[in-house]
Formats: C-alpha cells, structure tokens, sequence
C-alpha cells in the first residue's frame, strides 16, 4: 500500500521501506529515535496483549537493555507517595490532582471535566516551589488560590510570580495581597515593548514529577472557572525536555532587567500610575502644541481641535473621518455595530479590533488608493500624518441615547488591501484596555 503524499516524521521500517517511491524524501536521524519507536510500537500493542504476556515482553526488553532492576513488580502496582509524620504521629500524604503526574492532558473548563482552580489547588497542595508567569492578576481570581498560597509558604515552599502593566488589568489588591503572603513579584512596567502575554504555571516537586500548564488563563476568576480557555497541563515524568523547555523559558524572564522586584511599601504609587497608563487614564496625547484629551462625545473631540463655528456653535460633522489641516491630524470616527436603519449598503464598512493592538478599519467607499486621503493613509508612516481612532460600540445605546465614542489614541499604518474602500490596518501605540476590547468585540460579532 502507497503512502499519502504529505509529511511524515517516523523511522524507516523494513515494511515502511518496502512502500515508497524514488519521490520519498527520507534524513538522518539521532540514535534517541530508536526509543520512542520502540515505545509507540509497544504502546500501539500492549491493548491486544493480557497481563502476563505484556508483563513477560516488558521483563524481556529490559533485560536486553541490560535493566532488569527496572522490571515492574507483578502483579503491577504503582506508588503513589510517600508520607510525612505530623506532630501528632499520624501519616499524611499532599492532596494528589485529579490527572495523574505522568500524564499530559488539556483543560478547557467543560463540564464534567477537570476545573483548572480546582486543578491549580491540588497542585499547590504537593509543589516544593511554585513558578507563574500571567499577563493579569485580579483580585477575584486570586481569592480562589489564596488558602492554597499561603499553606504552601507556611510549609517553606517558593511561590514566584512574573506579571505585567499591560492594559491596566491587573489589580494592585491582588499584588499587595500576595506580596505580604510572601510571594516573590516580579513587574513588567514597560508595555510598550514587551507587551507579556504568556501564561503558565509551573510545579517543581523534589520527587521529580513536577507538572506544569501552558495556556490561556491568566488570575482572574473567569479564566480560572468558567471562561472558555485552553490550558495544556505538561507532566515532566511523560516529556522530560518539553517540561525543562517551560522552565527555561520561565527562568530566562525571570533573570530579565525587563521585570523589577515589587514591594507595596517602595513601588505601590509607581504600580498605580503605570496600571492607570496602561487602562488608558493617562492617554493626553500632544499635537503640534495641542493637547487632545480623549472626551467621550465626538463634539467634544472635535471642539479640541478649535473646530467651531463663529457662533461658537460646535462644527457639524456627522461621522467618519474628518481631517484637521493646520494640525495634520485625522480622526476616524468609527461605529463598530451597524444597522440597517441608519447606514446604506455602501456605508456597512467591516470595522474591528483584530486585537488590543491591531484594529481593521475601511475608508469611505470613494476612496481610491491615488486620492489625497488614500495617499495619507498609505504613506502615514513618513508623511508626519497623525490618526486618532474614535470609537463606540453602536450608534444608540439600549435607551435610545447616543452612545460615545472612546478615544483609542493614536495609531500607525501597517498594511492595506484593496481600494473603494480601502481596507486598513492600524496598529494602537496604546493597546485597548482589557474590559473595552472585550465589548469592541461582542459589538463588532
């Protein structure tokens, strides 16, 4: 039988080699692949095979591997620890997790399954030191580990946490709080560079079977119980390397000059204001002398730019771009949910956040790639054109009053496709706020 066309990364076999063709492309491999062949092969067969005859297989590998002392006890048992004397003479052992320590598995909080706090606490429970590294550190989310935290420190194991100003979203609260538990913080200030995204927990445990989960949850409540997130748990017992890649990379963030010892007593007041930057409370932007505070109503904004009438009635503009000559500014006025009721076919532009940095935006649909406006668009990065992106969620709110727009600041050009409309893509020098690109994105669906 002829393989598929495709790619593969498996041994040659006597029987592989007998299928392919002169179009197979084959390469030299490490003597290392000979064991997870052999273990893929004995995986695939052991489920045919009763007790006895996989138990006498094993015991016939090993001896020509020159192992016998590691031959498995029969009948089979596994040890599952070893306990500790309390002051009261009584054995005890940590609470185990529901997933075994040599297994890999994926959390994603469904029902019926595994719950990742739940999960996290039984780590806590048997770790002799404890690594994580999260974009955000809620109050709520810490709430849910807050008992496991503080027994694990009592019994004199390390607690690390690396996080992040990034969008505002951490809370003070939760710093402070496990600050003065004990915990080591280290605090990414600089989101404009590093901008950490990354999330894991990592369990190092001296017996050796430490575990460690890569995925989507930051601290925070939903993340940790209901939300729909992803999380790999790694076992280091089934994939020695990939568990010590985890570590690695944890540890070369932590040496990092980019994240800086926290301490509530020095660095609360820094902390403060750098998450106040990050959620966007510090967002006055200077224009060619002109300072542009970000209003909520788009009268507001314009009257900024002294856009008024001579009877000092606010300029009339309705929405959409709107340029400012003298400051070589233009506004984009941009509603995310629109309506058949109040925009033309022509005018249902495609307009989102792609993320907290990214936004897709289209021109008016005259615009053509040669016109002055598309010549400023395309060419922003080098012709000193500055764009601002106001944003609302919808033309109306619930009660019918008119909604305002968010001022998202300023932004630079990143790629176009396309023209009547053009179709654009900005990149924030300031990245969305957490809780407002959640909304942008429920409004844009």
């Amino acid at each position: 039988m002829q393989r598929e066309s495709g790619l593969y990364d498996e041994l040659i076999t006597e029987a592989l080699a007998a299928q392919l063709t002169e179009d197979a492309k084959t390469a030299a491999v490490a003597p290392h692949r000979l064991a997870d062949h052999i273990a893929r092969v004995l995986h695939r067969e052991f489920p045919g095979l009763d007790v006895g005859d996989a138990h006498q297989l094993t015991r016939r590998v090993l001896e020509l591997a020159g192992r016998t002392d590691a031959t498995p006890l029969d009948p089979l048992r596994a040890l599952h620890g070893i306990g500790t004397t309390n002051s009261t003479g009584q054995l005890t052992f940590p609470t185990r997790p529901d997933i075994p320590l040599g297994q890999h598995d994926l959390l994603v909080n469904a029902r019926g399954e595994p719950q990742l706090a739940n999960e996290l606490k039984k780590e806590i429970a048997s770790a002799d030191r404890v690594d994580l590294i999260v974009a955000f550190v809620r109050w709520y989310g810490v709430r849910l580990i807050i008992d496991e935290l503080e027994e694990a420190l009592d019994r004199n194991a390390e607690v690390r946490l690396l996080t992040t100003t990034y969008t505002g979203s951490t809370e003070r609260k939760a710093l402070d709080q496990l600050a003065d538990l004990g915990v080591d913080i280290r605090v990414s200030y600089d989101t404009a560079v590093t901008r950490l995204h990354a999330k894991a927990w990592l369990f190092h445990r001296n017996t050796g079977f430490s575990t460690a989960y890569v995925g989507s949850s930051n601290i925070t409540r939903s993340a940790m119980l209901d939300g729909r997130e992803w999380n790999l748990r790694v076992s280091k017992a089934a994939s020695p390397a990939l568990f010590d890649k985890v570590d690695t990379a944890f540890e070369a963030n932590w040496a990092s000059a980019d994240f800086e010892p926290y301490d509530p007593t020095r660095d609360a007041d820094r902390l403060d204001t750098a998450l106040g930057r990050g959620r966007g409370d510090d967002t006055s932007t200077m224009l060619s002398g002109l300072t542009l505070t970000p209003w909520p109503y788009q009268e507001e904004i314009l009257a900024a730019f002294g856009a008024l009438r001579p009877e000092r009635e606010y300029f009339s503009h309705r929405s959409g771009p709107w340029w400012h000559e003298s400051a070589q500014t233009e506004v984009l006025f941009i509603t995310l949910r629109k309506t058949e009721k109040d925009y033309s076919p022509e005018t249902m532009y495609r307009d989102f956040a792609i993320s907290p940095e990214l936004f897709h935006w289209e021109s008016q649909h005259k615009t053509a790639i040669e016109s002055a406006a598309g010549q400023r668009y395309i060419h922003q990065r080098t012709n000193g054109v500055r764009i601002l992106l106001a944003v609302r969620e919808a033309k109306k709110d619930p009660w019918d009053a008119t909604m305002p727009y968010v001022l998202l600041g300023p932004a630079d050009y990143v790629i176009h496709e396309g023209e009547r409309p053009i179709a654009i893509t900005w990149r924030l020098q300031r990245p969305i706020p957490a809780e407002v690109f959640e909304r942008f994105k429920v409004a844009a669906a």
